[in-house]
């Protein structure tokens, strides 16, 4: 399960939490897992589950 963790540098959490950038992809890809297996129970939006604006303000200050 932790394979998939890693610390990132400013530059890539930058890149994975812009609008539209990683975590979002990953998000809609796991839907899209989900809807074609028959497994989504519930319809949902990316960007109504993960909340980008706290991390981008944060990395402002350290671009």
């Amino acid at each position: 399960m932790y394979e998939g963790i890693r610390i990132h540098d400013e530059k890539m959490l930058s890149e994975r939490n812009k609008d539209g950038g990683g975590l979002s992809v990953w998000l809609n890809e796991v839907k899209t897992m989900l809807k074609d297996n028959n497994l989504l129970k519930k319809d949902f939006k990316a960007e109504e589950i993960f909340d980008n604006a706290a991390i981008k303000e944060a990395l402002q200050g350290v671009q």
